[in-house]
Parts: structure tokens; C-alpha cells; sequence
């Protein structure tokens, strides 16, 4: 693929306990299929996609910040390095994994900052739920961010979340020149922030 093919090139980072739908939100993204068979996260990540947003082409690679590797200290300044925008998974049906996405939270302010684009992804809407929208809405309000509830096996709002981060990475101009391809830099709003 050419660098006129693709007006930005974004990396996302996803994050959240095991189980949430991370790598099968990938696959969904990737190749718009759902599978409950173990998937090769490795195979995915070396794969791309290019989505239209605002008129514009990006260039998608995710990755999956799988529990036990975000965990590990040695490996947590590589996942950061790499990417412009991060989802922060959680499963409606699972109250522990709600819980746990202050865990998160605060592994990216301590990385990244507050610049970090970011949105909470409250995913398998299609089942019975155990997290309330007012407990999702007193987190959001507290850490000021944003929230969706998607279904990855429904194909319910998946593309709405990958569209909403590339928006905010766009335009909120978390970028790094040199993994971001930027044809026209008067076009965007364009700020130095700090690099995780």
C-alpha cells in the first residue's frame, strides 16, 4: 500500500480484562466477522484497515492489549510508544470487568497523561446486563470521557466506535510524525502534546 492510498495512518490500542470482546472486536473490524473459536490476535494485528471518516481515508492497525501483557511492567512502555487512541473495553454482563476499568484509567494517566484520545466501550450489549447506564455515566462524568455499548457478536455499533476514536485522534491531534501520514497539515488543528 502507497502513501496515496490513505490520507492518516492511526494505531489503537485496546484495553480491558480478559474475556471483554478485545480480540474479537479486532476480527470484527478487520475482516467483519465474529467467530466464538480462539482467534490468532497475532495473525490480526499485522493486518490493516481503511475506513472513510469525514470524508477522509484512514488507515487502522489495532492491537490488543492483552491483561497479563499490559500487566507486565516491561512490556507496558511498548504498547504505549506504538499507538495515537485507546478503547477501554469492559463487558456489560460482567460487573467485575466495569470495576475494573479505573485499574486502566489510571494506567494511561500515569503513561500517557490526559491528552491520550479515549473512549469506553461497554461491550456485549446483546446480553443480560449487569452494569446500570448510571453507574457507566457517574464514571464518564467523573474521568470526563465518553462511552458506547456495542455489540461485537450483533455488529451492533462496532463501526460507530472505530469511527468515533479515529475522530478523536484526528482531530484532537494526538499525533506522532513518524507514524502518521499528514498530506495537508493546515487541514487539521495540529498541537504538540507529550508523548507517553
Amino acid at each position: 500500500m502507497t502513501e496515496k492510498e490513505y490520507d492518516h495512518s492511526i494505531k489503537i490500542l485496546l484495553i480491558g480484562d480478559d474475556k471483554v470482546g478485545k480480540s474479537s472486536y479486532i476480527k470484527r473490524i478487520m475482516e467483519d466477522k465474529f467467530s466464538n473459536e480462539p482467534i490468532d490476535i497475532k495473525e490480526l494485528e499485522n493486518k490493516t484497515k481503511i475506513l472513510e471518516i469525514e470524508g477522509k481515508l484512514i488507515k487502522f492497525q489495532i492491537f490488543n492489549g492483552i491483561e497479563n501483557q499490559f500487566k507486565n511492567k516491561a512490556n507496558k512502555k511498548e504498547l504505549y510508544l506504538r499507538i495515537q487512541g485507546i478503547l477501554v473495553f469492559f463487558d456489560l454482563s460482567n460487573k467485575n470487568s466495569f470495576t475494573n476499568v479505573d485499574y486502566y484509567l489510571e494506567e494511561i494517566r500515569n503513561k500517557c497523561g490526559s491528552d491520550m484520545p479515549l473512549l469506553i466501550i461497554g461491550n456485549k450489549s446483546d446480553l443480560e446486563k449487569a452494569v446500570n447506564d448510571q453507574e457507566i455515566e457517574k464514571l464518564c462524568k467523573e474521568n470526563d470521557l465518553e462511552s458506547m455499548k456495542i455489540s461485537v457478536k450483533d455488529n451492533i455499533k462496532v463501526a460507530d466506535s472505530i469511527e468515533a476514536i479515529g475522530k478523536s485522534v484526528i482531530f484532537n491531534s494526538y499525533f506522532r510524525g513518524d507514524t502518521i501520514t499528514i498530506k495537508d497539515k493546515n487541514e487539521f488543528k495540529m498541537k504538540k502534546k507529550k508523548k507517553c
